[in-house]
C-alpha cells in the first residue's frame, strides 16, 4: 500500500514537473517573440546600414568607370564589400532568428518594409556578382549596375511607402 501511494505521489509530482518547466519554456520562446511593429521599427537600423554601405559601394563603382582605379583594385574593392554584406546579413540573420515575429502580429504595411530590407540585402549580393563577372568590361557593367540600380530604388520605395503608412496607422489609433 505504501508502495502504491509513493508511486501515485512520484507519478503527480513528475506530471507538475513536467507541466511546469513546458510553461517555463512556452514563456521563455513568447517573451523573445516581437510583433510585427517591433520587428519593422528595428528595420530603420539596417536600412541605415544598407544606405551607408550603398554609398560606398557608389564610389568604388564610380571610381572604376571613371578609370580612377584598375580592375585588380575594384576586384580588391568588391571582395572587401561582399565580406562587408556578408557581415550585415550575418547579424541581421542572428537577430531575425533570436527574436522572432509572433504569428499573426504583422501588417501588409509591416510585411512589406521588412521584406524591402532583406530584399535589400540581395539586391546588393547580386550587384556584387555581377561586378565580379563583368569587371572587365566597363559599358556592360555600367548598363547592368544601372539596371540594379532601379531595383534597389524599388526596395527602398516599399520600405519608405511602408514607413509612411504604418506612421498613419500608428496616428490614427
Amino acid at each position: 500500500m505504501k508502495i502504491k501511494r509513493k508511486n501515485i505521489i512520484i507519478g503527480i509530482l513528475a506530471v507538475i514537473l513536467a507541466f511546469a518547466i513546458c510553461t517555463v519554456r512556452f514563456y521563455l520562446s513568447y517573451s523573445n517573440e516581437r510583433t510585427g511593429e517591433e520587428w519593422f521599427s528595428c528595420q530603420a537600423t539596417y536600412m541605415k546600414d544598407c544606405e551607408a554601405f550603398a554609398n560606398g559601394m557608389d564610389d568604388v563603382f564610380s571610381l572604376y568607370i571613371s578609370g580612377s582605379i584598375a580592375e585588380d583594385d575594384f576586384l580588391v574593392h568588391i571582395k572587401i564589400l561582399e565580406e562587408q554584406l556578408e557581415v550585415m546579413e550575418a547579424v541581421y540573420t542572428e537577430d531575425e532568428a533570436s527574436h522572432p515575429v509572433r504569428l499573426g502580429t504583422h501588417t501588409y504595411s509591416t510585411k512589406k518594409g521588412c521584406d524591402a530590407v532583406k530584399g535589400c540585402f540581395g539586391v546588393f549580393g547580386d550587384i556584387l556578382a555581377m561586378a565580379r563577372e563583368n569587371s572587365g568590361d566597363i559599358g556592360a557593367l555600367s548598363y547592368e549596375y544601372m539596371g540594379y540600380h532601379q531595383v534597389m530604388i524599388d526596395q527602398v520605395s516599399d520600405y519608405t511607402a511602408a514607413v509612411r503608412i504604418v506612421e498613419e496607422e500608428s496616428n490614427d489609433k
